[in-house]
């Protein structure tokens, strides 16, 4: 997911994660011609699952026999995610499906390999990935 991020009173929206660790992200901020590198650092008072109030699911090497795969978002947050993305990272795309109650599934849609599916005011319960070619991906919800 891109957010605008403030640097030197100008506002650039062309984030790029760049680090697999849950406690600091680093981000490559491109505005321009001009790239400047921030660091997050996240604190530790969500009990440390990382930035405080999201939650991560990734993997770095998503075959069939991982699949299907499904993240219970309201079970590991405590309620249903109304933020986040879905990043393939990898170069084979994969199946999604999205529940609100965890029972019930909407169709299931496909992302392409580098495509990235941002999830604002949704309602989130669980999350269905289903392999249709070899990659890998990252979810961050909130």
């Amino acid at each position: 997911m891109v957010n605008p991020v403030k640097l030197s009173n100008k506002t650039h929206t062309d984030v790029y994660p760049d680090s697999d660790s849950n406690k600091a992200a680093s981000y490559e901020v491109r505005s321009g011609k001009v790239t400047q590198r921030v660091t997050v650092i996240a604190d530790d008072s969500d009990g440390g699952s990382g930035l405080s109030g999201y939650k991560t699911y990734e993997d770095s090497s998503f075959v069939v026999g991982d699949s299907p795969v499904v993240h219970d978002i309201n079970t590991d947050l405590g309620r249903n995610s109304t933020t986040g993305y879905l990043a393939n990272t990898g170069s084979g795309a994969l199946l999604a499906e999205i529940s609100e109650d965890g029972a019930t599934y909407e169709d299931q849609f496909t992302v392409g390999a580098g495509a990235t599916v941002t999830f604002e005011d949704d309602s989130i319960d669980s999350l269905r990935l289903t392999h249709s070619a070899d990659t890998s991906y990252s979810v961050r919800v909130k």
